[in-house]
């Protein structure tokens, strides 16, 4: 199962726009999934980023996989970086963001927030802190 970790910028853009529920659904149909790797809607541009693709709305969300260490332990996690929402699409990913990413100058110019980052850990050892759902109904 893949660790997903909504960034501040994504949520900040999505959450006023009418897409955001199938934005939120389209992004967590993968979760289950392996890799993000051979999956039609989703362009790996090698390097951790990739681009999952809504073609309903032409909205475009910018993914970065990176290895994350928590406690002595290493894992992938795949931050949701951006959203380009459909009034943005033509004008600015089909001309100018497309090719930043491919080449990844879109990558070199907006790092990874450490924010994001230790939000994913804090995210991540509350849940692991949680007791199990006792499903033993005979007690």
């Amino acid at each position: 199962m893949l660790n997903f970790h909504y960034c501040i910028k994504f949520k900040n853009t999505i959450n006023k726009n009418k897409t955001k529920n199938l934005v939120y659904q389209k992004i967590e149909e993968n979760k289950k999934r392996e890799d993000l790797k051979n999956i039609g809607n989703i362009n790996d541009f090698g390097g951790g980023i990739y681009i999952l693709k809504i073609s309903e709305y032409k909205v475009r969300v910018i993914i970065e996989e990176k290895n994350i260490c928590i406690e002595k332990e290493e894992m992938k996690v795949f931050f949701i970086r951006d959203i380009i929402l459909e009034k943005k699409f033509d004008n600015e990913y089909g001309r100018i963001l497309y090719g930043k990413l491919q080449n990844r100058e879109w990558l070199n110019a907006n790092p990874l927030p450490i924010a994001d980052e230790e939000n994913f850990k804090i995210e991540y050892q509350t849940i692991q802190k949680e007791d199990p759902i006792n499903l033993d109904i005979t007690s």
